[in-house]
């Protein structure tokens, strides 16, 4: 039997085919680049509930979310949540203290709402500052109470219900009854994506939540769309060297004072370090009360190191993770601490809260009640990582954690960011250890002077290091909001 091939046929049938799936592919690249096109640039308003309940005649727990969709923790300390009536009046405001995680979220609601509630919240106004249905919320970069809703600081806004205040074509809807309205990912929703979606309409770019689902700046980091994990997490500016991983002080408004202080290190490298004649310091914000102190012992590699000061009535849990127990041990906030090597080079510095010394344009946050400050894993902060992120920038390397953590030399080792994940490193203490901060003033003086240092930080004349910029710059390229 012969068989007839028309291979001219077949020829235009495996072009044809390949064209379609030439332009199936673009179109999904297009589609793609459009929603991540929508996705803002700036930390935006991502869900709001309102204190109108009209089946138990009022509840006190509205609450205002933020998201930060950007790859850096943005300093919030000098920023405000204000809101008003749907035609402008009535303004009350919170103003916020803390540090939003690159990806991550924060939460600001009011001092008579559910305790649920405020243990989430990451800052709480006063019972005035009452979110009700109609209202606009406004997301403002400074802690003035805005003029108008032109106001040039205003960073994002919402308008609820009938409010005659919004964004693009209309408000958003009120809030259904024990819900919430929220940001959208995207022009199609993924629930497991961050709530950055942002076309200056709030029409558009929110939606109704039947359930409200609150977090705040421990909750888990939410990319967003079109970002796989770890993207941009440990394949910038891994450390080489040591670094100091986590601060716990011992100043704490609660109970007038605590013992247990604690500063750990982390070793980012693949080899272990032997820390004899390496020796970590700590001076007030000014310089003064110099505190030296001798380490021993060795750090392994991706692994931790522990100093906790040996006092009686320091927690014997926090004892016990110690590699390293010194009476001299005594961190309040505002204070300076570095860590030199057996060379007497500066290996890396932190300066937090009003210090004058700092590495970059800005300090670490002090830590709150109840917190610490920890190195970030990367841009984006992955918990089961290593905390080796360092951009020589103290204001963008740590973030306040809300739950401190300290590990040493016996923790399981830390996985470089982007690596598999391990076994996670998280040390998990007695309950009984609460490692609570507040802040105390620095006294005047000037810093001491260190040896000639080949490390990142040079502490000679360390006051014109950098420049001392306050807080963050205004957000000029955010677009106005269309009234």
């Amino acid at each position: 039997m012969k068989i007839s091939i028309d291979f001219f046929s077949l020829t235009k049938k495996a072009l044809f085919v390949g064209l379609i799936l030439l332009l199936t592919d673009a179109l999904m690249i297009l589609w793609a680049q459009a929603i991540q096109a929508a996705t803002t640039d700036h930390v935006v308003i991502s869900e709001v509930q309102t204190d109108g309940f009209v089946g138990n005649g009022g509840s006190a727990d509205d609450f205002v979310e933020l998201y930060n969709p950007t790859d850096t923790p943005v300093d919030l300390s000098t920023w405000s949540v204000q809101k008003t009536t749907g035609t402008g009046t009535s303004p009350a405001k919170v103003n916020l203290t803390g540090t939003i995680p690159a990806h991550g979220f924060y939460l600001v609601t009011r001092s008579d709402a559910s305790q649920a509630l405020l243990d989430l919240a990451d800052d709480i106004g006063s019972s005035s500052f009452s979110v009700s249905n109609n209202n606009v919320v406004f997301l403002v970069s400074n802690q003035e109470t805005i003029s108008g809703a032109d106001d040039i600081d205003i960073v994002d806004l919402v308008g609820l219900g009938s409010a005659q205040i919004f964004e693009g074509a209309g408000a958003t809807a009120n809030p259904p009854e024990e819900g919430s309205v929220e940001r959208k990912s995207g022009e199609i929703n993924n629930a497991t994506a961050g709530n950055g979606y942002d076309t200056d309409d709030n029409l558009a770019d929110f939606m109704s939540n039947d359930i409200s689902d609150p977090q705040n700046s421990s909750s888990d980091p939410e990319l967003p769309p079109g970002e796989e994990p770890g993207d941009g997490a440990g394949d910038e500016s891994p450390a080489d060297h040591i670094v100091i991983s986590e601060i716990q002080t011992d100043g704490t408004a609660e109970s007038g004072g605590t013992d247990d202080d604690f500063v750990e290190l982390y070793n980012p490298t693949d080899t272990d370090i032997n820390l004899t004649g390496y020796v970590l310091k700590r001076t007030t914000g000014t310089g003064t009360g110099m505190e030296t102190i001798e380490l021993s012992g060795t750090i392994p590699s991706t692994g931790y190191f522990l100093v906790v000061k040996d006092d009686p009535d320091t927690n014997q849990d926090l004892k016990n993770l110690a590699d390293l127990l010194d009476g001299d041990l005594g961190i309040t906030n505002n204070n300076v601490i570095w860590l030199e090597d057996d060379l007497g080079s500066t290996v890396d510095l932190v300066g937090f809260g009003t210090a004058e010394t700092f590495e970059g344009t800005a300090t670490a946050p002090n830590p709150g009640g109840g917190e610490s400050i920890e190195r970030m894993s990367g841009p984006v902060h992955e918990k089961n990582a290593g905390n080796g992120y360092d951009t020589d920038e103290n204001s963008v390397d740590l973030f306040t954690q809300t739950s401190p953590n300290p590990q040493g030399s016996s923790s399981d080792p830390g996985d470089e960011p982007g690596d598999e994940p391990g076994d996670d490193p998280v040390k998990i203490i007695s309950s009984k250890v609460r490692l609570i901060a507040t802040g105390a003033k620095a006294t005047a003086g000037a810093i001491a002077p260190a040896k000639p240092s080949v490390g990142k930080v040079v502490l000679p004349d360390v006051k014109s290091h950098i420049p001392n910029l306050k807080g963050w710059p205004k957000l000029p390229t955010v677009p106005k909001p269309v009234f």
